[in-house]
C-alpha cells in the first residue's frame, strides 16, 4: 500500500467534504436518491481519478480508494450509515445519470 503525500491527502479531504455534503443532501430527500448519489460518487471517483492515474487495472491495495471509501462512510450522517455501508459492500442501485438524479429530486 502506497503512503499518500500531504498534497494528495488535502485534495482527497476537500473532495470528500463536497461529496459527503451532496450525498447527505440526497439522503435527506429520500433513501433512493441518497443511494443513487452514493453509487455515482464512487463510480465517478473510480473513473475520473483512479482509472486516469492507474489505468484499467487499479491495484487492490490502492490507498486513494481506501481513503475515499472510509472518508465517505465517516462523512455520511449517522442515520444513513447502515444503508450506505450496505450499498458499498453490495451495491443494489443501478448507476443513474445526472438527469435521472435530478428527476428523483424533483419528484
Amino acid at each position: 500500500m502506497k503512503i499518500l503525500d500531504e498534497k494528495t491527502k488535502e485534495k482527497l479531504d476537500e473532495l470528500l467534504q463536497m461529496e459527503c455534503d451532496m450525498i447527505n443532501r440526497f439522503f435527506d430527500r429520500s433513501e433512493a436518491a441518497g443511494v443513487a448519489m452514493l453509487g455515482n460518487s464512487l463510480k465517478s471517483f473510480r473513473e475520473n481519478y483512479l482509472v486516469k492515474k492507474y489505468g484499467d487495472v487499479i491495484p487492490g491495495m490502492c490507498s486513494e480508494y481506501r481513503v475515499f471509501i472510509v472518508g465517505v462512510l465517516k462523512g455520511i450522517k449517522e442515520e444513513y450509515q447502515p444503508t450506505a455501508l450496505s450499498n458499498i459492500l453490495i451495491p443494489k442501485a443501478k448507476q443513474l445519470g445526472d438527469a435521472e438524479l435530478l428527476k428523483i429530486l424533483q419528484d
